[in-house]
């Protein structure tokens, strides 16, 4: 079973849905699930405070990785601009630009 869970805001998992899950992950989905949850809120804190269910948190907290905001990727930024510019030329029938090795 592969899963993916991506939340802006983990508020928006309230205490019913944090309940549901944990269960689901505890009892249905067994030791072979895979769950990746993306999440960009600082969740061992809301464990901590009591406002994110500590049992859901060490369930999902299995392997963490850290990535920087894309903000503070400027080479990716612009990498990731060409794309999405050259995409947007293709659907508009015309030839993208390289932007990223632009004069600035």
């Amino acid at each position: 079973m592969r899963s993916h869970i991506g939340c802006k805001a983990y508020e928006a998992l309230g205490a019913d849905s944090q309940a549901r899950l944990a269960r689901f992950l505890a009892a249905e989905a067994g030791p072979a699930a895979r769950l990746i949850a993306a999440i960009g809120a600082d969740l061992a804190l809301a464990a901590a405070q009591g406002r994110f269910r500590a049992d859901l948190f060490h369930r999902l907290n299995v392997i963490g990785i850290d990535v920087q905001a894309i903000r503070e990727r400027e080479a990716d930024s612009l990498r990731l601009l060409e794309h999405f510019m050259v995409l947007a030329a293709e659907r508009a029938g015309r030839r993208g630009e390289n932007i990223v090795n632009g004069p600035w």
